[in-house]
């Protein structure tokens, strides 16, 4: 089933993806996970509490509620592919094991503390 990792350097770049939704949708999402927000400058929606966990907690639950598996504390080293071509999952490197999560689909997510 599994014939190929997609890695960095298979993919050099992935620049450009991303979504933009009206504001009032982003206003309506956020206030149905209970985060009150504020717009700026630029149509900027951020929290009131100016806390940016208060956004990353309500889209966890979010994504957890919908049935999403999310894996914290591992490194991802490729994104594993069928025979046809289609997402089969992930490689992930966990506390020196390599692992092979299986997954319909896969976000990659980076970032700090």
């Amino acid at each position: 089933m599994i014939s190929r990792p997609i890695t960095a350097a298979t993919v050099p770049s992935f620049t450009g993806l991303y979504i933009v939704f009206p504001i009032e949708i982003v206003l309506n999402f956020f206030s149905s996970l209970g985060v009150k927000t504020k717009v700026e400058r630029g149509q900027r929606v951020f929290p009131v509490s100016d806390d940016a966990d208060q956004v990353a907690d309500a889209l966890q639950l979010f994504a957890e509620r919908a049935g999403v598996k999310i894996s914290f504390g591992q490194r991802a080293v490729g994104i594993l592919l069928n025979e046809e071509g289609g997402i089969s999952g992930v490689q992930s490197l966990h506390q020196k094991s390599m692992r092979h999560v299986p997954a319909d689909a896969v976000i990659v997510a980076t970032g700090g503390d």
